[in-house]
């Protein structure tokens, strides 16, 4: 049961799976009873019931019975405006006054289902299972829009999120759109990759293209193009590591794989990397996976079409000499017997960095700023801005002070964005 505090009423939206159409039996009656002309006793599959609270007081109820797919129930399938619930019923949508559940308006929207219902500008957006539909509050189909397959993906990707000047979509086959407010394409990536460089320590080893693989569990993959660096230094090991289930585990990580893409920015897959690379079948393509990656680096960086910005001025994307340079700076720091202990105890927070895996991330060009991607178990928060400090003793670089933000986004609105406004004005 969904519960939903609107006004001075509660409004309450089950399935009542007992309910019969046209039976003498059923054990709750309700005030408004909506059926579908061709649904009898033994067909509707659909039943949504509302109640309408005032304090104890039933104010209203109405059951609506419909039959086609069943999608369940769920806080997407009902929007309440201007006192006005819309919801989704099989694969028609019901206008039904507030407080007393009157259907203003019926029909189909989708030919199949409906999945959801949300608010689009004056409008409202219907997520069907074979279109995305855009209908006025009056009952009036303004546009839809149909892909290559369905609007199911069961990778993980949403099928569908509304931003501040357009739609994105994604379909059964993971093929990705882009859609203005009025219906119309804005870009289609079927193929939704974007070239990155594979690095061993300073060496590059190889490119990829990569795309969007599990998004829910972070996953980036894509078909491998290695160089005789590879086949020289890498190769034997990532065999080995595929073959033995990962038993040379010390040695793959030794190796220290980055992965950094066209705009400079290097991921952070914290659930690790593979690289398939057949013995029995050396010519076959060699794939690489990355697992464990934030997902919103894979919206913005690898689904987004274009992509986001990585970073402005002030802020700067890293080279890899600088990113190898910055972690073992840190890790020097963390492990030291000099000012990061002394500082990190004063903070109590002795434990954050020292038992977290860090990856830098981008660099403040006007101080000495640089960022960290971490992953801890400790906290909850990807991001580390550290500062460091010139020694007076000999010129190296210390530990200053550690500021951690949720994620990248964050960052930028609370520190990248105001540096930029600054360095402008």
């Amino acid at each position: 049961m969904i519960e939903i505090s609107y006004q001075k009423y509660k409004v309450l939206i089950y399935t009542d799976h007992q309910y019969t159409v046209e039976s003498a039996d059923n054990l709750r009656l309700y005030k408004r009873v909506y059926v579908d002309d061709s649904c009898d006793r033994y067909s509707n599959v659909s039943n949504v019931a509302i109640l309408v609270m005032h304090g104890q007081d039933e104010v209203a109820s109405a059951i609506i019975c419909e039959k086609g797919v069943s999608t369940g129930l769920s806080e997407s399938s009902f929007i309440i405006e201007e006192s006005v619930l819309y919801i989704c019923a099989g694969n028609k949508l019901y206008y039904l006054n507030i407080p007393d559940l009157a259907l203003k308006w019926s029909g189909q929207v989708d030919y199949v289902t409906n999945f959801s219902v949300q608010k689009l500008e004056d409008d409202l957006l219907v997520h069907g299972e074979l279109e995305i539909i855009r209908i006025t509050k009056l009952g009036e189909i303004k546009w839809r829009f149909g892909g290559h397959d369905i609007w199911v993906n069961n990778s993980g990707f949403p099928e569908i999120t509304i931003l501040y000047d357009r739609i994105k979509l994604v379909d059964y086959q993971s093929n990705f759109y882009s859609i203005g407010f009025d219906g119309n394409t804005i870009s289609k990536k079927a193929e939704n990759y974007t070239v990155a460089v594979i690095y061993s320590y300073d060496k590059i080893v190889g490119s990829a293209k990569l795309e969007a693989g599990d998004f829910s569990m972070g996953g980036i993959y894509g078909y491998f193009n290695p160089n005789q660096t590879y086949f020289a230094q890498i190769q034997q090991h990532a065999r080995e590591f595929l073959n033995t289930n990962g038993q040379n585990l010390k040695d793959w990580l030794a190796l220290r794989l980055n992965i950094q893409l066209e705009n400079g920015l290097f991921l952070f897959p914290i659930g690790g990397i593979t690289i398939e690379d057949s013995e029995e079948l050396p010519e076959a393509p060699k794939r690489i996976d990355l697992a464990g990656v934030d997902t919103k680096i894979i919206n913005d960086f690898i689904i987004e079409n274009p992509p986001k910005v990585f970073v402005e001025y002030p802020w700067e994307a890293i080279s890899i000499e600088k990113k190898l340079a910055f972690e073992d700076l840190l890790h020097q720091e963390i492990y030291s017997s000099g000012s990061i202990v002394d500082y990190l105890r004063s903070h109590s927070t002795d434990t954050i960095l020292k038992e977290a895996t860090v990856s830098a991330f981008c660099i403040n060009v006007n101080s000495s700023q640089v960022l960290f991607e971490i992953q801890s178990k400790k906290i909850d928060q990807r991001i580390a801005l550290i500062s460091f400090k010139q020694s007076d003793r000999d010129g190296t670089r210390l530990l200053k002070a550690i500021k951690l933000f949720n994620d990248f986004d964050e960052f930028k609105y609370l520190k990248m964005y105001p540096d930029r406004n600054e360095w402008e004005n």
